[in-house]
């Protein structure tokens, strides 16, 4: 016998440009958009590096689930949103992670860090919202736009 799983409801596209509109913080808008536009886990958010840009040929190259190497492109929508994080940066981290954690100096946010900062955006607008349901939400969007299988591959899957 197996248990059906609960029907999880995606954010619409309202919603989430009313919760963009609603964060001021240049950190939190990128980390959203990278769940959202890129299909990132919150893992690997928190790995991202700067060294990991490829501002030449618009990719951002990190390692995934798995330790498994990945490089994806980067559009003008998430390089406009990676300027405006850069640019809130502070110059006086001893790090090279791209999402800084604004206790430490030394440390770059970790996955729960991300998962608060998602599930406050979503408080915002009263939508439960956790990182993964923004990957849930790329990945159906990619669906809907061509087949499952390309979906298979922007999520980074090894099997449908």
């Amino acid at each position: 016998m197996s248990k059906r799983k609960k029907q999880i409801r995606l954010p619409t596209d309202r919603e989430i440009s009313l919760m963009l509109s609603r964060i001021e913080s240049p950190r939190v808008k990128f980390i959203i958009i990278l769940a959202l536009r890129l299909g990132l886990r919150a893992t690997e958010i928190a790995k991202l590096c700067i060294s990991g840009i490829d501002w030449y040929n618009k990719t951002v190259s990190f390692i995934g689930k798995g330790d498994k190497p990945a490089t994806l492109p980067l559009t003008d929508e998430v390089l406009g949103y990676l300027e405006d994080a850069l640019k809130a940066r502070p110059t006086n981290l001893k790090h090279d992670f791209l999402i800084w954690n604004t206790r430490s100096k030394t440390k770059g946010l970790t996955r729960y860090g991300i998962y608060y900062l998602v599930t406050g955006c979503g408080a915002q607008i009263n939508f439960k919202l956790w990182p993964h349901l923004l990957r849930h939400k790329f990945g159906s969007d990619v669906a809907k736009k061509g087949d499952i299988y390309r979906a298979k591959e922007a999520l980074r899957h090894e099997r449908i």
